[in-house]
């Protein structure tokens, strides 16, 4: 099954999976990140976020169904390993409307719980910033657009998780507590993990 994790782009979501999925080979959990970003760069043919977000939004769309597509028969296939989803459940497109996270057919056994994590519009500003040369995709500096953006996520997975009747739970990713917050998710991916089994 799938935790899906979401958060405005800068929030700190692939350094916090990370993070969890050390915590989860030190135990033994059976835990896997799916490393999307480079997954859609073999789809599509690029080597970097720059190539990436140069590609035609037909193209990126193709590519992320493709993706989904081989993320589900995998999960199918092995139904014993929790799979982490690292994606937006909103994003921001450059001409200023959003992408909402469609259902897919599967979602409702499929997925195991909602995380969203979360940070001060300062703080995914600067974080956006620090990593300008390496993620120039993420050029969104507007402090209300990044404040309205991140109410928009949470409000759409919550609604999603409504909908799934799956737990969700919110994160804030603060400055230098990366450590704490990534053992508090993994203990809620166990939790909803046991709870399942139990269920």
């Amino acid at each position: 099954m799938f935790v899906y994790i979401g958060g405005v782009p800068g929030v700190g979501k692939t350094t916090l999976i990370r993070a969890i999925i050390k915590f989860a080979r030190k135990t033994g959990f059976p835990l896997q990140g799916m490393e999307e970003r480079k997954m859609l760069y073999q789809l599509t043919g690029v080597t970097s976020a720059d190539e990436y977000q140069l590609l035609p939004e037909e193209v990126r769309s193709e590519a992320r169904e493709r993706m989904v597509a081989y993320f589900s028969e995998l999960d199918r296939k092995e139904p014993k390993t929790i799979r982490i989803r690292d994606d937006h459940f909103a994003y921001l497109k450059e001409n200023g409307t959003y992408f909402i996270r469609p259902y897919k057919s599967g979602d409702e056994i499929q997925m195991l719980a909602f995380v969203v994590v979360i940070a001060s519009p300062e703080t995914i500003l600067a974080r956006r910033v620090r990593e300008l040369s390496s993620r120039p995709d993420r050029n969104f500096f507007d402090l209300n657009k990044i404040a309205s953006h991140q109410e928009i996520e949470l409000r759409t997975a919550f609604s999603q998780a409504k909908q799934l009747k799956i737990p969700i739970k919110v994160f804030e990713n603060k400055k230098g507590e990366l450590i704490q917050v990534s053992k508090c998710v993994f203990s809620f991916i166990k939790e909803c993990t046991t709870n399942l089994r139990n269920g």
